[in-house]
């Protein structure tokens, strides 16, 4: 076996972790909840922060065209997604466009109502599901949530819409999108995808795959920041259709005409509600130029094999914790877990030492690897902590089982 040293050497991706700033010192595996900034990124918010804001103040909407960010950003995810610019738009929260996708697939779908969702998959794409429901009722949609190997048997052709994560943000057990959608698609039913935990690290190709609609966020593998926005796929297909339920300003056809009715703009731009957040667009806008030329089969690649490593690692060490992510490395995403009894202890000992991932509860340590960003030399060293933490069993102390917010 190759070590970490000449691992990286080799590593054709290597050369991108000088575009992120990482404290020195720090392993950083948590990619998948909060990418590490691009190191162009201050320069970036201090442009528009004193020369555009400062300067152009109400200008800045014209003369550096923040009205059009929006759809800039939409254009430089679709390279990311597999998809073309006039598919893609960047605006509010996935929660928030999960509601506006679900209402215009169903009608869409209409006179179908039915829903299915994989029962544990990121909550909130059931909680806008069963809010949708409490708000429409069950005349007009039924959900009906079962486990994943239950997902096939229960689209059949009664089915409107699917709704599922690409990437589940447990255990980095992945969907086949192409097929998956075609197994939607012969039953007529129309696909949501939630792209979050895969964006920026798999080669998507949502409109090769067919994918009717799908949204996700810019600030986990993306490295928008913080907050950052998320984005709404609507396939060619159906944008001359589909009929989003917000009506906000900004989605009007004509918004500076201030009419009095309503009348939603051509394309995704209808997905629009409110007036963006331009800070939070702009600093995404910025991450996302060091993703417009990536050959994202490499970066599957090196995600696989990193994530390869620490999987073996663990078991040639023979560390008390139990797999939680798939085995074989095509099934799974771009983060691995492992159960322990006191995960959320162990975590806190490893963040304190220096290798910094995240619990899922009830018992889950979760290590996202960025392959942009994380060398093999990270991984090795994760290894080395997790045993001496396991080992010498310090997250026993106290004050690690003491909850925080954020976990």
């Amino acid at each position: 076996m190759k070590t970490a040293q000449e691992l990286d050497a080799l590593d054709p991706l290597g050369h991108l972790r000088g575009a992120f700033q990482v404290p020195e010192g720090m392993v950083y595996l948590d990619g998948n909840s909060l990418g590490p900034m691009p190191r162009t990124a201050p320069d970036a918010m201090s442009r528009l922060l004193h020369n555009e804001w400062g300067q152009e103040l109400i200008g800045g909407w014209n003369t550096s065209d923040w009205i059009g960010l929006p759809e800039r950003l939409g254009a430089r995810i679709a390279k990311v997604i597999g998809a073309s610019g006039r598919e893609v738009m960047a605006c509010d929260s996935i929660s928030i466009n999960l509601f506006k996708l679900l209402v215009a697939a169903l009608e869409l779908n209409a006179p179908r109502k039915k829903v299915v969702i994989e029962r544990g998959q990121f909550p909130t794409d059931g909680y806008v599901t069963h809010g949708l429901s409490n708000l429409l009722g069950e005349d007009r949609i039924s959900i009906v949530s079962v486990d994943r190997d239950d997902v096939a048997a229960a689209i059949d052709d009664e089915t409107a819409v699917v709704l599922l994560s690409h990437v589940h943000y447990v255990t980095s057990e992945k969907y086949d999108l192409a097929d998956w959608t075609e197994r939607a698609h012969a039953v007529g039913a129309l696909v949501i995808w939630d792209l979050a935990h895969s964006a920026g690290v798999e080669p998507l190709k949502v409109s090769d795959a067919k994918v009717d609609f799908a949204t996700g966020c810019t600030y986990k593998f993306l490295c928008g920041g913080p907050g950052a926005p998320s984005f709404v796929y609507v396939a060619e297909r159906w944008l001359s259709q589909a009929k989003q339920p917000i009506w906000g300003w900004m989605g009007h056809r004509s918004p500076f005409e201030f009419s009095e009715g309503y009348e939603g703009a051509n394309g995704t731009g209808q997905f629009l509600t409110g007036t963006p957040s331009i800070i939070a667009m702009a600093a995404a806008f910025e991450a996302l130029s060091l993703f417009q030329h990536l050959d994202f089969e490499a970066v599957q690649q090196k995600s696989q094999s990193l994530s390869q490593r620490l999987i073996d690692g663990v078991a040639a060490k023979k560390l008390p914790v139990q797999l939680a992510s798939p085995e074989e490395a095509s099934m799974r995403g771009s983060h691995v877990s492992f159960r322990h009894p006191d995960a959320y202890s162990v975590m806190q000992a490893l963040i304190e030492a220096g290798v910094v991932g995240d619990f899922r509860a009830p018992d889950v340590l979760r290590f996202g690897i960025h392959p942009l960003v994380n060398s093999y030399l990270d991984i090795d060293r994760c290894l080395e902590t997790l045993h001496d933490v396991l080992a010498d069993q310090r997250f026993k102390e106290p004050r690690f089982s003491i909850k925080q917010r954020v976990t």
